[in-house]
């Protein structure tokens, strides 16, 4: 074969797949292979209409071979069943690789081709028309663009049914695999021997058979990882498709030798077409109408992971992404939005222009009322999900727009598998003595064998978002979206806070950033912060008036219930002691949401109580406790032995009672039931509202559970 002439390739950026042991691997059948596939006679009444169809695609110059590979793959298998298929979109999938490949966040480039499948498999691939990939004449493409309406539907037409990890140095395995599912997806090192855009020879003549391919000739100097595919085989090696155009090899076709591809190979998939699934919009399925959210649309990762939920008007998945901020254990902001090119564009989309559309359907007597509420953290994901799905409604059905923010810390999974793994085991405490004794066998453990780091880790993920980075981190973006939404809105904002728990690091963080809108109100449940974080952040908006002190709300538990929660089953109070007294940088920290970080009664290093503070906390407390209470000494009420004023009640909610009612179920008061307690959040919507007390919500809150 001549040498080519001045080959000019692409980017390469396809990414090795890391072993996962969860892969499921390809067995081939026990059958015949014939010599060389596809046959002679399906090569000359076939091929060239396969290629007349368009279908060997260009990706130019930039590096998108993953999407293009399978689409490749996608596409011939398709086009066997229906010639008249439309070509699939290589945008959307090699925008879904980067989304489900291995690698977290967005800085670094490529992708891999289990992204690209897993891709494919939770959303289908829509056709190419609804979301194009335009290559120019220069071979540039554009960095990003959209989908079109209808992109969604039409990929939920095209699902991948199932896929197998091939064993990439078994030339067999991959030869059957090629003629059982038609053609086999897969990536590899290229080298300067696959420079064939120039190769002499009469490449306008029809394609009719495997002898007229070229044969990559094999060199040393590799230029980096390509994705492509295999869609047949001869006695040499295997026929390539790749996605460099027509002008490249015989018709954008070629023969890598067997030989090559075991120097080079990197991965191997056999994939098999799915069957589309006739269903109901889970918006609508069960739950009836839901008023709040008619603007919103279904684009977020988890296509097919809809809610079926059975409480009125609860979110699908879909829907709780497009209302949430996911923020990582960077502070950065997580992509959730397949819509969209990558966090920074959905954050924008997320806290700007979705609100600003809601806005403008409803009334305009009323402010945007955005309630930003940040999620406590302690679970996972899924967990905090399901929390916006059962919230939102009940805001939006009120007339207000809710934006949560979700962090990834998995705080209170990991801390429970700790205490788990030790304790576990151990008789279970029967006296009083019994449980302190292990409590503080908990504590001591828990501090010195990791638990302390991720608490640390916590509370710098939360500073870290506030951070002006390139680019921006999660509550930077955040702000400054909401800045522009306030100027879109002609001054008609108002800004709410919320934070439960954990959360309340990301609130404090988020209110020194709000320098353009002072938060009508803030509500904080349970706060996991220490009172020298609150003198930091909170403190100063009290102090110069930007918070109001009347709208400042404290939702705590009494010292009793607190003293009563477990963590685990194994520590025998709640998550705040824990922290207190183990995770913070001084044993016996006080914190925000406790109680007796508020009662003067407990403002005391000496003497036997077993809520007595760390003596070099005690400055930053009664700093506090001097500003919150106005100068005065406010007592007795953490252990309920003296009532609070109707004033001092009206701004500091003491949960006394041992249960709360969710709607069809009753809890047990606790650490994290703040959020599913029917009278907490109808209390906390009706001062968002406006309401006196008295005054019902439009939408009562009748289902947290």
């Amino acid at each position: 074969m001549p040498s080519p002439t001045k080959p000019c390739f692409p980017a390469f950026d396809a990414r090795a797949d890391r072993l996962d042991l969860r892969d499921r691997q390809y067995a081939p059948g026990l059958r015949a292979l014939p010599g060389a596939f596809p046959d002679a006679l399906w090569m000359s009444q076939n091929m060239p209409a396969y290629l007349a169809a368009g279908l060997v695609l260009n990706q130019g110059a930039d590096g998108a071979c993953t999407g293009f590979g399978l689409a490749a793959v996608i596409n011939l298998l398709y086009w066997r069943l229906n010639p008249a298929q439309p070509p699939c979109s290589p945008r959307m999938l090699y925008h879904l690789a980067k989304f489900y490949d291995e690698w977290p966040g967005e800085d670094y480039s490529g992708s891999s081709c289990r992204g690209a499948l897993k891709g494919w498999h939770k959303h289908g691939v829509c056709q190419s028309q609804l979301w194009p990939y335009t290559i120019a004449r220069n071979g540039s493409a554009p960095n990003w663009e959209s989908a079109r309406p209808g992109w969604e539907a039409d990929a939920e037409s095209r699902p991948l049914g199932s896929y197998y990890r091939i064993d990439k140095n078994s030339i067999s395995d991959i030869q059957a695999a090629i003629v059982e599912a038609g053609a086999v997806y897969v990536s590899g090192n290229a080298h300067s021997g696959w420079g064939l855009h120039q190769f002499k020879a009469d490449t306008s003549a029809p394609l009719l058979s495997l002898e007229q391919l070229p044969l990559i000739r094999i060199e040393e100097k590799s230029i980096g990882g390509h994705a492509f595919a295999f869609i047949g085989y001869t006695a040499d090696g295997f026929v390539l498709q790749n996605s460099w155009g027509r002008d490249w090899a015989y018709q954008g076709l070629a023969i890598l030798s067997y030989a090559d591809w075991l120097a080079s190979a990197t991965d191997a998939w056999a994939v098999g077409l799915g069957v589309p699934e006739r269903h109901l919009d889970s918006a609508n399925e069960d739950a009836g109408p839901n008023d709040g959210v008619p603007a919103l649309r279904r684009q977020s990762l988890q296509a097919y992971a809809r809610a079926r939920s059975k409480r009125r008007g609860a979110l699908n998945t879909d829907q709780a992404y497009a209302q949430t901020v996911v923020i990582d254990n960077n502070g950065a902001a997580v992509q959730r939005l397949l819509a969209f090119a990558d966090a920074a564009a959905a954050t924008r989309h997320i806290a700007h222009t979705a609100p600003l559309a809601w806005y403008r359907q409803q009334a305009q007597a009323t402010p945007l009322r955005l309630v930003l509420y940040a999620l406590g953290g302690l679970g996972d994901e899924a967990s905090s999900l399901d929390d916006v799905a059962r919230l939102a409604p009940y805001f939006l059905a009120n007339g207000m727009y809710p934006l949560f923010l979700c962090p990834l810390n998995g705080l209170s999974d990991a801390i429970v598998s700790l205490l788990r793994a030790e304790f576990g085991s151990d008789t279970p405490p029967h006296s009083v003595a019994e449980r302190q004794a292990q409590d503080s066998s908990i504590e001591a453990y828990a501090e010195s064998s990791g638990g302390k780091a991720l608490w640390i880790q916590v509370k710098q993920a939360a500073q870290q978002a506030a951070l002006n980075d390139t680019p921006p981190r999660a509550l930077y973006a955040l702000a400054k979206a909401l800045q522009q939404l306030q100027k879109d809105c002609a001054g008609s904002l108002e800004i709410h806070l919320i934070a439960h728990s954990a959360g309340a690091h990301l609130c404090g963080w988020l209110l020194d950033l709000l320098k353009f809108s002072a938060p009508k109100t803030c509500t904080l449940y349970a706060p996991a912060c220490s009172i020298a974080f609150a003198n930091q952040h909170f403190l100063p908006a009290l102090i110069s008036g930007t918070l109001a002190r009347e709208n400042f709300h404290l939702h705590v538990l009494a010292d009793t219930l607190e003293q009563h929660d477990e963590v685990a089953g194994l520590y025998h109070q709640s998550w705040l002691y824990l922290i207190a007294r183990s995770l913070e940088n001084r044993h016996k920290t006080p914190l925000l949401g406790m109680a007796c970080s508020v009662d003067a009664d407990f403002l005391s290093a000496l003497g036997g109580h077993p809520a007595q503070w760390n003596h070099s906390e005690l400055a930053a407390l009664r700093k506090w406790q001097h500003h919150y209470w106005d100068g005065k000494t406010v007592r007795g009420f953490a252990t309920g032995s003296k009532p609070l004023s109707r004033a001092h009640s009206s701004t500091l909610h003491v949960q006394q009672q041992a249960i709360v009612n969710s709607g069809h179920h009753t809890l047990r008061a606790s650490h994290t039931s703040f959020d599913r307690d029917i009278l907490t959040v109808t209390a906390t919507l009706r001062r968002i509202a406006g309401l006196k007390a008295s005054q019902p919500l439009p939408c009562p809150v009748d289902d947290l559970s």
